[in-house]
């Protein structure tokens, strides 16, 4: 049976509100101005062939709005019918001027998916079923060094353990690094140049960056190193006219576990080939986005990549690349934002994908 994913409905609902968002605005005081804070509520329903029904909110609330950028803190969740659970909070803090800031997460996850196998050869054909439970907290400082150039530092920690599996599978019978689950911690750095306009959806603008992480402390095995390149660029020529590319190469060392090896393929990765089809220890990609707009809030998109992963640098440029191509609508609610909806179908192969979400692939 070839699995495809299957396409995720996003319906939102507003119980006590109407528009966009269920949102309050901070209080007044006493001399009758805003206290400078703000909340978003917003509960939603989920559905996809491979989650089924849903059910989650999320809640925003931003604080400091008289400086540059607005500082926010989520809180999120979601289940499902299967069994699948997600929860996050995360808080971006913005410092006067508008040069520093400091990014942190904790995310939980138990969530039962599917391993197509390891290496540039993963066969859809009979994936195997297996639940993790994901937990990860970050902590990253940033110091913009120039108008967009931007240093950061901080670290990571994160935690996985395999609870339910097929005994007898690929996933346990054929060597998968730390496949049950392991402990890492250390040390992660990236340095950033960002000109984009927009980080949802840009139209001009490039973004390059290096990110260094060394899992340095672990409770089993050794360490690891990463390093990942990205490059992507917009331009713009005429009216909403918009080419965009992105190249993207990682390359992990060390004893890496199962659970943060490279992997391509889903919704950002390769549309068009299931969520982590491939996964090996380096992995190139390349994506081709040509949108362009058709009446009105309405937009539509076609687009290309190609990529593969390898078991070392030696041998990631040479042997077969999986290739996917296909085009979508776009409609922007907030077009002054750039704020978007977005349906797209792409093909693979040997599968095929269907998305629907909020803002562009990248």
């Amino acid at each position: 049976m070839k699995n495809c994913p299957g396409i995720k409905v996003l319906l939102l609902f507003w119980f006590l509100y109407g528009g966009y968002t269920a949102t309050i605005w901070g209080k007044e005081t006493e001399n009758g101005e805003d206290d400078g804070l703000s909340f978003i509520a917003l509960p939603f329903i989920t559905y996809s062939t491979d989650t089924g029904f849903g059910a989650g909110a999320a809640a925003v609330k931003g604080y400091n709005k008289d400086r540059v950028r607005v500082s926010t803190a989520k809180v999120s969740f979601l289940y499902t019918v299967k069994k699948q659970f997600t929860a996050g909070f995360t808080v971006n803090h913005y410092f006067p001027g508008n040069r520093d800031m400091v990014f942190s997460e904790c995310y939980y996850s138990k969530y039962p998916t599917y391993f197509y196998g390891y290496g540039n050869d993963a066969s859809n054909d009979d994936p195997e079923k297996y639940t993790p439970e994901y937990f990860k907290f970050e902590f990253m400082y940033e110091h913009r060094l120039k108008r967009y150039f931007r240093l950061r530092g901080g670290f990571f920690l994160h935690n996985q353990a395999l609870v339910k599996s097929d005994p007898e599978g690929i996933l346990t019978s054929t060597g998968i690094p730390w496949y049950g689950g392991r402990f890492d911690a250390g040390p992660e750095f990236s340095l950033v140049h960002d000109s984009r306009d927009n980080i949802i959806a840009a139209r001009r603008g490039t973004l390059l960056q290096a990110v260094y992480r060394s899992g340095m402390f672990n409770d089993e095995g050794g360490a690891f190193n990463s390093v990942t390149l990205e490059g992507r660029t917009f331009y713009n020529p005429v009216s909403e006219l918009v080419f965009a590319f992105m190249a993207r190469v990682e390359d992990a060392r060390g004893d890496i576990p199962f659970y943060l090896v490279p992997v391509l393929g889903g919704e950002d990765r390769l549309r068009g080939y299931e969520f982590e089809r491939f996964r090996d220890r380096n992995s190139i990609l390349f994506q081709q986005d040509i949108r362009f707009p058709v009446w009105r809030t309405f937009s539509g998109a076609v687009f290309a990549a190609t990529g593969r992963v390898a078991p070392d640098v030696e041998t990631l440029f040479t042997g077969t690349y999986h290739s996917a191509a296909g085009c979508g609508v776009r409609w922007y609610f907030n077009k002054e934002d750039n704020l978007m909806a977005r349906f797209d179908l792409a093909w693979g192969s040997d599968t095929y994908g269907a998305y629907i979400g909020f803002g562009e692939a990248f």
